[in-house]
């Protein structure tokens, strides 16, 4: 077996390849509809890097002549110059339209995109498919992270295996298969076994594969030389491939998962078959419009987001046409000299004095950059920054939510292992008048407010809270995060109300990640299956689920109460407040037609409930928050809610009395 082809120089169809992923990419992020899948430019850009890298990479590493050193001096030369670039711009610009929560913000996914870590940074914050998504001017630099790691990783991994073995390449081969299929196992199992798509995403365990199939096929460039009728079939069959990527999968899809092997697996087609010469195919990826989006599409990777993000938070709304045109010409026209007074000239100081100017500017600009992160998120965003009317609704929000009264822990809910749940029970509670409030943090939202309430009730309560823990007995998600404290709690409560003779049972959960086939407004998350306990772990729906609950609890001799689903909104509530004020724009309204297409599910089921079972009342917050049109986000110059779907106080306050008079309905009626 001979070894893989010594480089064989460059390849201008590459190039044109490139040119349709960063297009595809930034007209996705452009929001125009007939590329809902053109996010899938990242994964064609992931192939390409890898058998780039790689073809230039492996036969040093085969003869011995490989330098870690030199390797890394090129990729920091590569990378570094327009991402810094790109960091101070940003930072600069975000000091005069980003919110101080928004700025600090900022400069931390800044620190984090100067060290290669924005994927890392953002697995824990944001989904990519998010609305809130949009108001990230760095959000798109994890992609970089994940490449730069995989380079930091894959030179190591190559030099160990051919250093022990006899036969350099095979061995070269196998430790490249063997990490594309650990990756790629990695990004399936997280995604339909874990159902955490957002790990698969983000992390370099769950990409590499990507990278690495690029790599496979430097590993073979050259041999593969099929007939002349089989490489037009192939290569049609990829660009299909490709179209269908950009065309069929959207935010919607599961991804990356089994889906993203569409788009990869047609790009390694295009890179694996060398275009022949005078085909039509070759004519346009080697055009001059594909050679030069293709050359400046790091640039324009870079460029393209935050030029996207900042004009539509300045304006406070979605971009038209016209807009869209000026700012795609904008990128091209900064990218272009980015490539080349920037990028080109750096790249290319590849030794003596200028080599050393460069790396030296480069690590001082990086530092400067890194100072000024420190400082904004020392000093909180800079609040000063903002005009008079901004400021002291940011001081507002800031300092406005009255702290949490402290109760009395309640034994037996602490005492569980590793229990991330927020439980008290206030003073003076006898076992004839207790309710049970019980569910997420829409639960925990309401106690500061309702606490006050509870002498009119002539009630005490008991409050239990847990993350990713829907208020739902004998089911579970498929999130492991307190899965068995979740299944503890459920029981715990189920007892209190037997043991105690609780009359009153409070439900209160965000239902709609659970009811719901859409994702999120505002965090982007995804629908979150639920599955039976008692039935050897099959789904069940939320409609059985809610039914049978209510049906335990009804059994031991409680009433519930349902609080239903509060409407979400696609922004940050106080954050667009601050901005808007700030940058003299209107509030964008939150539509309630957008409310009723996301809850349309969890309201049919809580409406077949409440016909079904008269031992349970169900409170509709939107019937106070919301008009025909609209759903209320402020009262004057104050936010309803702390973030996209979380009421403040002054939320709370709104839909108390109808919880408070459901309460008091149940409760006399039991007495």
């Amino acid at each position: 077996m001979k070894d893989p082809v010594k480089s064989a120089g460059y390849r201008p169809d590459i190039d044109g390849v490139r040119a349709f992923a960063v297009l595809s990419v930034f007209l996705f992020h452009l929001n125009f509809a007939f590329i809902p899948g053109g996010f899938v430019g990242v994964d064609v850009f992931y192939v390409i890097s890898g058998y780039v890298i790689l073809r230039s990479m492996l036969p040093d590493i085969i003869d011995g002549k490989f330098s870690l050193a030199g390797f890394y001096d090129r990729r920091i030369r590569r990378i570094y110059p327009a991402l810094i670039l790109v960091v101070g711009l940003t930072l600069a610009v975000g000091s005069i339209i980003n919110t101080p929560k928004e700025f600090v913000s900022l400069a931390e996914s800044s620190a984090a995109a100067l060290f290669s870590g924005s994927n890392i940074y953002f697995n824990d914050r944001l989904d990519y498919f998010a609305a809130a998504a949009r108001t990230i001017p760095l959000l798109h630099t994890w992609s970089l992270g994940v490449e730069f790691q995989f380079y930091l990783l894959i030179p190591l991994l190559l030099l160990l295996s051919a250093r022990f073995a006899a036969n350099r390449s095979r061995a070269i081969l196998m430790a490249l298969l063997a990490l594309l299929a650990v990756s790629f196992i990695g990004n399936v199992l997280a995604v339909y076994l874990v159902f955490d798509s957002n790990f698969a995403f983000y992390m370099p365990i769950t990409r590499f594969w990507e990278i690495g199939i690029g790599g496979v096929i430097a590993y073979w460039d050259g041999r593969f030389r099929p007939a002349k009728a089989l490489s037009v079939v192939l290569t049609y069959a990829a660009i299909i491939g490709l179209v269908a990527s950009v065309t069929l999968i959207d935010e919607n899809t599961t991804f990356p998962g089994l889906a993203a092997l569409l788009p990869v697996l047609a790009t390694a087609v295009l890179v694996l078959i060398v275009p022949r010469d005078g085909s039509f195919y070759k004519r346009v990826v080697t055009s001059p419009p594909a050679l030069f989006f293709g050359q400046i599409s790091y640039s324009l990777y870079l460029f393209h987001w935050p030029i996207i993000v900042f004009p539509a938070l300045y304006l406070g709304r979605d971009l038209v046409f016209s807009e869209k045109c000026v700012l795609f010409l904008l990128a091209t026209g900064l990218s272009f000299v980015s490539w080349k007074f920037i990028e080109t000239p750096l790249r290319r100081a590849r030794e003596g004095r200028r080599h050393r100017l460069a790396l030296g500017g480069m690590g001082a600009t990086l530092a400067a950059l890194c100072l000024i992160a420190g400082i904004v998120i020392n000093l909180q965003g800079v609040p000063q920054r903002l005009n008079p009317p901004a400021q002291e609704i940011y001081y507002q929000v800031e300092n406005g939510e009255a702290p949490v009264a402290p109760c009395s822990p309640i034994e037996g809910l602490h005492g569980m292992r590793k229990a991330a749940i927020s439980s008290c029970q206030t003073e003076g509670a006898s076992d004839n008048d207790l309710f049970v409030l019980w569910g997420d943090s829409h639960a925990g939202m309401l106690w500061h407010e309702l606490k006050p309430d509870l002498g009119k009730l002539g009630m005490s309560g008991i409050l239990a809270v847990m993350p990713a823990c829907p208020a739902l007995l004998a089911v579970h998600t498929s999130k492991l995060k307190n899965r068995e404290e979740c299944e503890q709690l459920g029981l715990y409560l189920q007892q209190v109300v037997k043991a105690k003779k609780a009359p009153l049972v409070v439900l209160s959960t965000r239902w709609g990640n659970y009811a719901s086939d859409m994702v999120s407004p505002g965090d982007g998350g995804l629908p979150t299956p639920l599955f039976d306990d008692k039935n050897n772990g099959q789904k069940i729906t939320f409609n059985d689920a809610m039914s049978r609950t209510v049906a335990y609890f009804s059994d031991l001799g409680a009433h519930v109460v349902i609080v239903g689903p509060v409407p979400e909104v696609d922004y940050n509530v106080p954050e667009m407040l601050i901005r808007s004020t700030n940058l003299d724009f209107p509030l964008p309204i939150s539509k309630r037609a957008a409310f009723d297409k996301r809850q349309a599910k969890t309201l049919k089921a809580l409406k077949t409930l409440e016909k079904e079972r008269p031992d349970v009342t169900i409170v509709y917050p939107h019937d106070a928050l919301c008009s025909q049109s609209a759903c209320s986000v402020v009262e004057g110059k104050r936010p309803l809610y702390t973030d996209d779907d979380h009421l403040s106080n002054l939320g709370v306050d709104i839909i108390l009395p109808d919880i408070i008079a459901a309460m008091r309905s149940s409760h006399s009626a039991l007495n």
